[in-house]
């Protein structure tokens, strides 16, 4: 799940700027914020630090104050690199099928929506986390998140909306994956992730492509070797 970030939010981002975030989110002033703001805690996790692994189980919800994670799933021994959360964007381990069943009645545990949609049920995240950099976040209980979307229509909007947002970056990705060339799609990884490169491994950058490494190397090779 990842949000856009707004200029009302400014350094050093604390909660007053997280606040602003949402609310620009919504698009009305959140009421009982004091209710969520005594469920947030603070995390620091060192470079290549795993601030969530597959399994754990856990139903936070996670903002990046400062720094960068890389998220990741494992298929068959192999890891696949899933997307970039930078700072003022959110995500949480638990599982998009387990999010559509939280909280509702009798049931934390997800087990109708995932059994109608025909998705295999695990327990636990079914990715990993990894800091880049030195990466500070805030967590918070999405248990706490909900009960106030309940109960408020304002952060029963913000939950839809950042639903929209997450749905309309999904679309972005698959259309790319779909419709780019291998080229193209690291020439347009490179012109919009500046501050990415030299700071991820090329293999991750394969694997979020859609690509091995060993067809990255070549792609790079080339692009490298024409100067564009």
């Amino acid at each position: 799940m990842t949000i856009p970030t707004t200029g009302s939010v400014q350094e050093p981002f604390g909660l007053g700027g997280l606040r602003g975030l949402f609310e620009f989110i919504a698009g009305a002033t959140l009421p009982d914020w004091e209710t969520y703001a005594g469920s947030i805690r603070t995390i620091e996790v060192p470079a290549r630090g795993l601030l969530f692994d597959i399994g754990d189980e856990d139903s936070a919800a996670y903002i990046v104050k400062r720094g960068c994670l890389r998220t990741a799933i494992v298929r068959e021994g192999r890891e696949w690199t899933t997307g970039f959360i930078r700072e003022n964007q959110a995500l949480s381990p638990m599982p998009m099928a387990k999010l559509a069943s939280f909280g509702r009645p009798g049931t934390f545990t997800g087990t109708d929506f995932p059994s109608l949609l025909g998705i295999a049920e695990g327990k636990g995240a079914d990715h990993r986390a990894i800091a880049l950099d030195d990466t500070v976040v805030f967590a918070a209980s999405l248990e706490v998140m909900w009960q106030l979307a309940i109960t408020h229509p304002e952060w029963a909007r913000m939950f839809f909306v950042m639903t929209l947002l997450q749905l309309a970056a999904a679309q972005k990705r698959e259309r790319d994956l779909l419709t780019r060339s291998p080229e193209d799609r690291y020439r347009h990884f490179v012109q919009t992730n500046p501050d990415l490169m030299g700071k991820v491994a090329q293999k991750d950058i394969a694997t979020y492509l859609g690509l091995t490494p060993v067809g990255l190397s070549r792609i790079v090779s080339r692009v490298r070797a024409s100067g564009r």
